[in-house]
């Protein structure tokens, strides 16, 4: 039985490494398709990271590549919706992830909250992303220029 467990552990420990390597290989394309806003590089999007703390380490990653910027994911799970916004912590003070995602999540009949720097939300009306990722983008263009 010991045998099995080790098995298994040495598998999912494979499979997260790979993940990993995925996940930088994707980086590069997906900050492509970042914007700019008051001179912010700023990436909103739909992923395809399904569980928050999936979602989470991908946005990480993505930052630690970003260097300075603004990140929200949106991610379908089945009837659920997940939201994360990120900010580096040099701008957290002018762009607020906590307040983002507070002005987004009802769009999706949800609530969220987190910190200047990182906040998620969850919801319930996935059909509604592509509609809380565009208000995110106002949201954001607004913060952008009451600054």
């Amino acid at each position: 039985m010991a045998h099995l467990t080790a098995g298994q552990k040495n598998l999912e420990k494979e499979i997260e490494k790979l993940k990993n390597q995925l996940i930088s290989k994707q980086a590069s394309s997906i900050l492509d398709m970042a914007k700019e806003v008051s001179g912010i590089s700023v990436l909103v999007t739909k992923v395809q990271e399904k569980d928050p703390k999936s979602l989470r380490s991908y946005a990480d990653k993505i930052r630690d590549r970003m260097g300075s910027g603004i990140i929200v994911f949106g991610a379908e799970d089945g009837d659920r919706v997940h939201l994360l916004a990120m900010v580096t912590k040099d701008i957290a003070e002018k762009f607020s992830a906590r307040k983002i995602i507070e002005q987004i999540a009802p769009v999706v009949g949800g609530r969220g909250g987190g910190k200047n720097d990182m906040a998620q939300a969850g919801g319930k009306s996935p059909e509604k992303l592509r509609q809380a990722l565009d208000k995110a983008m106002e949201v954001i263009e607004t913060m952008g220029e009451n600054s």
